[in-house]
């Protein structure tokens, strides 16, 4: 039976087993996922994509290998494909490989390349007022080999993606600043010293109340 154009086909949020007897088939699950692309990430990243993710939560060299295949055809249906699957993980190194190859295929300023450097950036979860602007600044310094790289249109990208990295760490360090000196404009005190005095409060207290008892 026909389903109506647009159902919601769910995609569970993880397997608890059958991703593992999955993962042992790499190149038919993403060829069945690519059959499913029709060029609408906004949905497919979410559902198709996001399944070989749920399949594949911690990469795999064959899966890795079918989808650096797929970009070496140089197609862009293809392409974006890959770089649907990849913006499903949080920018990890193992995704380099492949981002390098997808530069090096693609002509420079394509499009697409913005959602290359949009796969690398991903910071992931990050924590603290300067987490972020330390997470990009540790990309920065995993991502700088590719300066020295053989082909210019990696070196021309890694550049520009550099560039503005550095831009958005320093913004960020600026605002997690800027919000930190907010803070203590309207609190006066963090809430360590607060603590402290709280308790050295109560410590004097309680030595006033044992200095009345023993009188």
């Amino acid at each position: 039976e026909a389903k109506p154009k647009g159902h919601y086909h769910e995609i569970p949020f993880k397997f608890y087993k059958l991703h593992e007897t999955l993962a042992e088939f790499p190149e038919l699950a993403v060829d069945t996922v690519r059959s499913w692309f029709d060029g609408n990430g906004a949905i497919f990243q979410y559902r198709g994509a996001n399944l070989l993710h749920i399949i594949f939560p911690d990469w795999a060299e064959a899966f890795g290998a079918k989808l650096l295949e797929l970009v070496r055809t140089g197609e862009s249906q293809n392409i974006k494909f890959v770089l649907h699957v990849l913006q499903n993980y949080e920018g990890e190194t193992f995704l380099h490989r492949i981002c390098r190859e997808i530069v090096s295929v693609l002509p420079e300023n394509h499009d697409l390349l913005t959602h290359v450097s949009m796969v690398l950036q991903s910071p992931g979860v990050v924590m603290g007022e300067f987490g972020l602007a330390e997470a990009y600044e540790v990309k920065i310094v995993e991502i700088r080999p590719w300066l020295d790289d053989e082909n210019e249109k990696v070196r021309n990208f890694t550049a520009n993606y550099v560039a503005g990295l550095e831009n958005e760490a320093k913004s960020e360090r600026r605002r997690a600043e800027e919000e930190l000196e907010l803070r203590k404009h309207a609190y006066g005190v963090r809430e360590e010293d607060a603590d402290g005095e709280g308790e050295a409060s109560e410590q004097l207290e309680s030595e006033k109340q044992d200095g009345g008892e023993d009188q």
